[in-house]
This record gives structure tokens, sequence and C-alpha cells, in this order.
């Protein structure tokens, strides 16, 4: 009899411990599969929550040159380029028509040595809304630009221009850029 009951102690034991290895290697299945999840998911996550990746990242660039015109003042050309540097689609201007993309030049004329120019004070000579003539919305994919060339006939001289590209919601972003227009 104690044969027989070492046998159902030692089977009752031997069970128990089955169970206690399928309990441990589920155990063990889940914590490598959440480990792996948060070693894989890391780097979207942190793209997602932390650097907003997922943001639009709209810069705006400005070049300007002078050339030849038919009139006896030289022709300013001036180029903007919004460049769409995020992994999401931005949008410049809705359906509904908000947001745009303005030029403005001015000329930089009366300047004191030393003193910093206040560019409220300077004269304007052009400003241009490049979005106006896009009916209904505009969008520029990811890693993609839009580029938009104007041209002006000024005299000689030194010129200010700013380009603020306002967003849908209200946001804005701007660049300036300060160039020497001369007879070529």
């Amino acid at each position: 009899m104690s044969r027989q009951r070492g046998r159902t102690l030692t089977s009752k034991l031997t069970l128990m411990l089955d169970q206690v290895k399928h309990k441990s290697g589920l155990i063990a299945l889940i914590a490598s599969v959440l480990g792996a999840g948060v070693v894989y998911l890391w780097q979207p996550i942190t793209d997602l929550f932390i650097t907003g990746a997922y943001d639009a990242n709209v810069i705006i660039q400005i070049d300007s040159e002078s050339i030849k015109g038919d009139t006896n003042n030289p022709l300013l050309v001036v180029r903007v380029r919004a460049v769409n540097k995020g992994n999401v689609p931005a949008t410049l201007k809705d359906e509904a028509g908000r947001g745009d993309l303005v030029v403005e030049v001015r000329a930089i004329e009366d300047s004191t040595a030393g003193e910093w120019l206040d560019p409220s004070k300077l004269r304007s000579v052009a400003k241009k809304s490049l979005l106006a003539e896009h009916s209904g919305g505009y969008v520029i994919a990811p890693n993609a630009f839009y580029e938009e060339v104007g041209t002006i006939p000024l005299k000689a001289g030194t010129y200010w221009i700013r380009s603020t590209l306002t967003f849908p919601e209200g946001d804005y972003i701007d660049q300036v850029h300060v160039t020497s227009h001369q007879n070529p």
C-alpha cells in the first residue's frame, strides 16, 4: 500500500510539474512576444509620438537674380520654393481657399551705418499672392516641392524679399532674402 501511495504521490507531483511547465512556457511565450513587440515597435512609436515624423515639414527657399529686360530697368527674377521634407502630404491651401504663399519686395534705400533695418519701415514695391491663381486646394506630396517664379522690372538697388507661407490652420513660416539688384 505504501508503494501504491508513493506511485500516486509521484504521479500527482509529475502532473503538477507538467502543469507548471505548461504555464511557465505560456508565460515565457507571452513575455517574449511583448518584449519583441516593444523592440520592433519602438522606432515607429518614437517617430509618431516624440519626433513628430508623421507631421508635415515644409520649408521655404528664396532665390533671386537680375536679368536684362526690354525697359531701362533690369528684371528682378524671384524664385520661391516650398519643399515638403516630411513623410506626409502638406496642405498649402485647402478646398475652401484658406492658406496662401505671399512674396513681398521692399526697397532698402536710406540706411544708417551701424543700425539694424526695420523691414516694416521700408517702402513696399511689390506684393503677390502665389497661390491665388490656383483654384481649389493645393497639396505637396512628401519629399516634393512647389516652385513659383515671378519677375518684376525694378530700378537697380538693394531689395529685401520675404516669402510667407500661411497654412489653412493659421500657422505660418517665412523666409527672408536680401539681394543687390544690378544691371546685368
